[in-house]
């Protein structure tokens, strides 16, 4: 009998924090998040905002690393109540990525980790966030990639991430959608149901442009060389294949 699916991220919390907990998101761990935090470079004495903080592992790492005040909030109020009972030494609050309140130039640098791909447009958001930057205040978001979340998933006793086309004498069959922005229905993990945002490059950029930011950094980070150690096949897959695109803007 198959797992259970779950409706969201309150239903999921308790799993979602052991799991980050425990680092086994190979895709968090061993892509992500070291790039994210290669581009905030040095943390200590900063004052940092992150958006869509989950259960707030990742507040509670960049205060050991030296940050002076860390405030994350997200909008499930399960993981915001697992982030206040294991995080103390951060501040947590329930918020809206579109609607969350602004504390005017009081934070150093802004985190947003797969996230913004939860909301169609980004424009609020993004107002949101300069306005709670100090000058020359630094903000990092991390999204599904484009290419990579464009393609077809196909799931079974194997698995197909397809992003192409085929041309037989019966036709063309067309594998993915890049091109047109779509919500996306899926299943993470095998229960946890989960709606988000399909964004091309385009969109993307058009988004970051009409920002009062500038674009000071773009990767598109490939798996780290902890990798071949701790899974070969997800190290050569993610050595060629993109899983996430990482942004770096900055307050002027």
């Amino acid at each position: 009998m198959g797992r259970e699916i779950v409706m969201g991220y309150d239903a999921f919390a308790e799993k979602w924090h052991e799991r980050r907990r425990g680092g086994n998101s190979h895709s968090k761990e061993l892509i992500e998040k070291p790039c994210v935090f290669e581009l905030a470079g040095d943390i200590r004495d900063l004052d940092v905002l992150f958006l869509g903080c989950g259960s707030g592992e990742e507040c509670a790492f960049v205060k050991e690393k030296g940050a002076r005040n860390v405030y994350g909030f997200d909008n499930s109020h399960k993981l915001i109540e697992l982030a206040k009972e294991n995080y103390k030494e951060c501040e947590f609050a329930v918020e809206d990525l579109k609607s969350f309140a602004v504390q005017k130039e009081s934070f150093d640098i802004a985190i947003a980790s797969l996230s913004l791909h939860y909301i169609e447009s980004w424009q609020e958001t993004f107002l949101r966030v300069y306005t709670s930057l100090r000058p020359r205040g630094t903000f990092i978001f991390s999204i599904n990639h484009p290419a990579r979340f464009g393609a077809e998933i196909i799931r079974g006793s194997d698995y197909s991430s397809l992003l192409g086309y085929t041309k037989t004498k019966e036709g063309t069959k067309v594998y993915g959608d890049y091109l047109n922005k779509r919500k996306i229905n899926d299943v993470w993990f095998g229960e946890l149901e989960v709606e988000f945002y399909h964004w091309n490059i385009e969109d993307v950029m058009k988004e970051v442009l009409q920002s009062k930011f500038t674009l000071t950094d773009v990767r598109e980070p490939k798996a780290i060389e902890r990798a071949q150690k701790e899974d070969i096949d997800f190290y050569t897959i993610h050595s060629k294949i993109p899983q996430f695109l990482v942004i770096k803007l900055q307050k002027t």
